[in-house]
């Protein structure tokens, strides 16, 4: 998959970046926001007697697993990283079994070549009724002027968790549970790389923002939608509030799940105060549905070619 088939500037110009995210132009970039297609995940009965000979034949390599008696299917890339000088190892697909079903699942990312597309193809082929269970797709933000981790997550009644540096600074939020339909990711995608020791960064990213939906449902215009309606900033209104008040208001703008531990009394007052003086900024997220429809008959595309259902 090309890394630059899902590419769109915010500002206006017919003329969308050219290159992918990993080879821009040299000139500083002004406010881009990319969808990719993060991960596929295939799920089926899988002829592993058959396969394995074929497969590994094709470069899918055996790899270690907790269980010795079962085999994962790896396809790998391996490169020097020149800042650790060690050999990274990059999986672009895996297949496993899954754990308490007689089921296998295969799973691959897009920074995958024409050649890699060919061999995962021919791993899908030994799967029986194979079906897409899990689609990932990514929204990054790219050098925005109000950049820093601002945005959260105001969705009723789903469990949120904010993790933070060591500054206190908010490094990745998650909303949703991994083992429900649907979760959502937002995180610090720059400082993650950086922490990994990354070559790949562009020197002209000053800022770099991702937020990333797993969903299990196919219905992804329902789904984008979803996820984008509760993902806002929140700005302030003036008002009089003082002392306790204040910090309390602004705890909760800022992490809207707070309000759960709080008393029955003491949640109705905060939801009046949040409700009279709080709005929100929308940037992200309306561009976000930009970027999405324009290219939505391509990312769906993109998707069903693994697989002929």
């Amino acid at each position: 998959m090309e890394k630059n088939k899902f590419i769109i500037s915010s500002w206006n110009s017919n003329n969308p970046v050219k290159g992918s995210k990993f080879d821009p132009h040299q000139k500083s970039l002004e406010e881009i926001c990319y969808i990719s297609i993060d991960w596929i995940t295939i799920t089926g009965l899988f002829l592993k007697s058959s396969a394995k000979q074929e497969l590994t034949s094709i470069g899918w390599v055996i790899a270690k697993s907790v269980n010795r008696e079962v085999f994962n299917l790896e396809l790998q890339e391996k490169k020097i990283n020149h800042i650790t000088n060690k050999v990274d190892i990059n999986v672009k697909a895996r297949i496993q079994p899954n754990e308490y079903r007689d089921t296998w699942s295969l799973r691959t990312s897009n920074h995958i070549t024409k050649s890699d597309k060919e061999k995962i193809l021919k791993a899908v082929s030994y799967f029986i009724k194979p079906k897409i269970t899990r689609i990932d797709l990514a929204f990054d933000f790219i050098n925005f002027n109000d950049a820093g981790m601002h945005y959260r997550f105001y969705k009723t009644g789903t469990k949120t968790t904010t993790i933070t540096n060591t500054s206190g600074k908010v490094e990745t939020i998650y909303c949703g549970s991994s083992k429900s339909n649907r979760q959502y990711r937002y995180y610090n995608k720059l400082r993650e790389r950086t922490n990994n020791k990354a070559e790949d960064i562009p020197k002209s990213y000053y800022s770099w923002e991702r937020l990333e939906l797993t969903t299990k449902n196919r219905d992804l215009d329902h789904e984008v939608k979803r996820m984008l309606t509760c993902f806002k900033r929140p700005k302030y209104a003036s008002n009089n509030l003082k002392g306790t008040a204040k910090i309390a208001f602004i705890g909760l703008s800022e992490h809207p799940e707070l309000i759960s531990v709080l008393s029955k009394n003491t949640k109705k007052k905060y939801k009046e105060y949040l409700e009279k003086y709080q709005g929100y900024d929308a940037n992200y997220s309306e561009l976000a549905l930009k970027v999405f429809n324009a290219n939505k008959t391509e990312i769906v595309k993109e998707i069903e070619s693994f697989i002929k259902e």
